[in-house]
């Protein structure tokens, strides 16, 4: 539903004919339902140059997804091994077993978020200003505590996030002092989120959503005027 957003899908059978008729054997040997009609070439040359096919939905949606560049990179052999891999996930039944899993680990992460940031607000808050979860000034902090416990990037992308992740600490640190440049850091750092999550959705547009949306979000509370960063407000009249 996301990727046709950003790279041009076509029917298979129209690109890959002997590739089509091979992969429905292989579908059908491993007893699933995926027909011609829901076998797709997937244009990803223009923005990206590694090789990739899945097999992705569920039910009536279950599709097979060739890229063009593991189709001109990779022999029908290679890549009928490929998606006979991708076809066993579904046969054991891997997909809910890994949502399962995924969802117990990601509650157990929030509830350690949010322990977190209720220890770290009650010690350090009153005197940073900050009144409480409910403070935009301390969406900064709970994001970056978020960002520490779902870390899981290897390589250059470990290393860019590690960077993003001091500058949040500062734009943090600032904002929870309610330092002048605080805010203004911190919208700056969420412009850099929208490019990194730009540049990520060009391989994977549904983490490049999300990457955006949050630092949409973040750029629109601090750019709002909450308790902390509101004006002090006048005497009322007597």
């Amino acid at each position: 539903m996301i990727d046709p957003l950003f790279f041009k899908y076509e029917p298979l059978a129209s690109k890959e004919p002997a590739l089509t008729e091979t992969l429905q054997r292989v579908v059908r040997a491993a007893g699933q339902d995926i027909p011609p009609e829901r076998m797709f070439w997937m244009g990803a040359g223009e923005k990206v140059t590694f090789l990739n096919a899945s097999v992705e939905g569920f039910g009536a949606s279950k599709r097979i997804v060739i890229w063009d560049t593991t189709i001109k990179k990779m022999a029908t052999p290679q890549i009928v091994w490929v998606v006979g891999h991708e076809v066993g996930h579904y046969v054991l039944g891997h997909i809910p077993k890994l949502l399962g899993f995924g969802a117990v680990v990601l509650l157990a992460l929030f509830y350690l978020a949010y322990r977190s940031i209720n220890r770290l607000l009650a010690r350090w808050g009153p005197a940073w200003g900050v009144r409480g979860l409910d403070d935009w000034a301390s969406l900064p902090a709970l994001l970056l505590l978020l960002t520490v416990f779902l870390f899981d990037v290897g390589g250059a992308a470990a290393l860019a996030l590690g960077v993003l992740g001091v500058l949040a600490l500062v734009a943090a640190a600032l904002v929870a002092m309610l330092h002048p440049l605080g805010r203004p850091v911190g919208i700056a750092l969420g412009c850099l989120g929208l490019v990194v999550g730009l540049v990520s959705a060009r391989s994977s547009p549904a983490n490049g959503l999300v990457t955006m949306g949050l630092n949409g979000f973040v750029i629109y509370a601090l750019a709002s005027s909450g308790p902390s960063f509101a004006p002090q407000r006048t005497k009322a009249r007597r």
